[in-house]
């Protein structure tokens, strides 16, 4: 239960890095497209 927590408060921790860099409109903009790509090739195989 501690790795998750770890991992958990790295994840968290990089975030708060890149907020003060990046406004909302561009986290979206960066963080969106990686998210489809990830997803993408899951739902075509869902779906075939």
């Amino acid at each position: 239960m501690t790795d998750v927590k770890n991992h958990a408060n790295l994840v968290w921790g990089i975030a708060e890095l890149l907020r003060g860099d990046y406004s909302r409109r561009a986290s979206i903009l960066a963080v969106m497209p990686a998210t489809v790509a990830l997803r993408l090739p899951f739902a075509v195989i869902a779906t075939t």
